[in-house]
């Protein structure tokens, strides 16, 4: 059996919000999320404190290519050129290549898009983009790739069969304390999202790795953001057509959700994705805004 630990990888003094998962077999060492460019030193000394430093890893797999998720991967991968990183084909170009991503992130996060720090490029012979359902082996056991748009057209979420843990990224939402919501800024298909979490749980995970926050036993996790993003989704389907606007929206949903509302208290308690939830209604907003053009 492999071990599994959580750097958590929270910029500055902040913690409790961005998990960097070192899974160790007995051969190889991998990362799952990197997190933000500005979390490099605690990220290091996260490995430290395990016994390793970054020579002893091997590759790094990376849920989608946000920058909380994979914002330092290019530091990382020009301090051991050895290491392969694993990206979803559509995120590829864009961990090589980016600037389209740094302008895409300033323009949905603003200041939170500073304070994760600006990416640096990642040679394109350290690039793999695995097909989905592909499937490598690590010693006890065996990396499942499951492709889960929705949150972003270029997630996937990362399987251990043997194990049974599922590192969900976004694609299960935000897990805090067991207060979970969707996240769905724009642009989201929350079509696409709740076929990804029908997915991930026809696969009878036993384990839930969520990147925020933390390790969580049992199937339910997965079970309880289906129905978080249904609820979502209908709610703000029927305000979007009654003509209300995102903010209105976003104060209906705080008063409907109670795990939004201890969320909502927590982001303003981190001082760090700051109207993280009225970005994820705007999103399902412009969603309902692109069906009705097209």
């Amino acid at each position: 059996m492999v071990d599994i630990n959580c750097i958590d990888v929270t910029p500055q003094y902040k913690s409790g919000y961005i998990c960097s998962y070192l899974v160790d077999s007995s051969e190889k060492r991998l990362l799952i999320e990197t997190g933000p460019m500005s979390s490099v030193a605690k990220l290091l000394d996260g490995l430290a404190d395990l016994g390793y430093s970054l020579s002893d890893i091997d590759f790094i797999i990376v849920t989608h290519i946000h920058l909380d998720h994979a914002g330092s991967v290019g530091q990382l991968v020009s301090m051991n050129r050895g290491i392969r990183v694993y990206v979803h084909p559509r995120g590829l170009i864009h961990l090589n290549n980016p600037i389209k991503l740094w302008s895409a992130s300033k323009k949905t996060l603003g200041e939170t898009a500073k304070l994760y720090g600006e990416p640096t490029p990642v040679p394109m012979q350290n690039l793999y983009a695995p097909k989905d359902g592909e499937i490598i082996s690590i010693d006890e056991d065996i990396i499942k790739f499951i492709y889960t748009p929705g949150h972003a057209s270029h997630h996937m979420s990362i399987f251990l069969m043997k194990s049974g843990v599922i590192f969900t990224g976004d694609s299960a939402g935000i897990n805090i304390s067991g207060n979970i919501i969707p996240v769905t800024p724009p642009p989201h298909n929350p079509i696409k999202a709740i076929d990804s979490l029908r997915k991930m749980i026809n696969l009878h995970p036993r384990r839930i790795a969520f990147t925020h926050f933390g390790l969580y036993d049992g199937l339910a996790y997965l079970e309880r953001a289906l129905n978080k993003w249904v609820m979502w989704t209908n709610y703000v389907s029927e305000w979007y057509n009654e003509g209300l606007d995102v903010a209105t929206s976003y104060r209906k949903i705080l008063d409907l959700d109670e795990d939004a509302v201890r969320l909502e208290r927590f982001y303003n308690e981190l001082s760090l994705g700051n109207n993280e939830i009225l970005i994820s209604i705007d999103g399902l907003f412009k969603y309902y805004e692109w069906v009705k053009r097209d």
